[in-house]
């Protein structure tokens, strides 16, 4: 990624209030708002007389939507929205600090820009899209659920399920196809013996 390097003017026009990005993403940023949005919703359905019962709830990401400037020459500008293209494209996270919290983990998701006549040249106008990122870490495992462990047994995971090879039968196994073979073949004989 590059790196934007604002001119001597910009660092003067700077001012510490306590609103920032972290790891220098966006330098200089003037903030003129952030509106921020926590959902959630709780998971439930309808049972007898009307009424509800709730049995989960999830927590989504948190969305920030701020309105931003930059102000500057016209080569800081550029490399302003050369860094936002960036940044929406990547999967870099960062945080957005205010003098009451700090929001972490955060990526640009969309932006607009605007340049104003009336402000004359050198102000750039963003408003911006953030979504919080939420990492996991997935582990797998080979074990399966016994059923002494669920309720419905046919939940219960087979020992070892898979590819399975053949195999020569033991003596007992054989023995016990022996005699299955020979009750299937008297059933077939009886039936047919019924119809002829």
């Amino acid at each position: 990624m590059s790196i934007i390097i604002p001119s001597n003017s910009d660092y003067r026009k700077a001012q510490d209030t306590g609103w920032s990005f972290s790891d220098d993403v966006l330098p200089n940023a003037s903030f003129f708002d952030l509106s921020i949005s926590c959902g959630g919703s709780v998971v439930s359905s309808p049972i007898e007389n009307g009424s509800f019962f709730s049995y989960n709830k999830t927590n989504e990401p948190i969305q920030i939507n701020a309105n931003l400037s930059f102000s500057g020459t016209n080569t800081f500008l550029q490399s302003v929205l050369d860094r936002l293209y960036k940044l929406k494209n990547s999967v870099t996270t960062f945080s957005i600090k205010t003098p009451i919290y700090e929001y972490r983990n955060m990526n640009l998701e969309s932006f607009d820009y605007a340049l104003r006549r009336e402000d004359g040249l050198g102000v750039l106008y963003i408003k911006a899209n953030f979504v919080e990122i939420r990492e996991v870490q997935l582990t797998y495992t080979d074990t399966g659920t016994s059923a002494e462990q669920t309720k419905d047994i046919s939940a219960s995971s087979e020992v070892q399920g898979g590819l399975k090879q053949t195999s020569t039968p033991t003596t007992q196994q054989q023995e016990a196809g022996n005699a299955s073979m020979e009750m299937i073949e008297n059933h077939i004989n009886q039936v047919l013996s019924g119809i002829f």
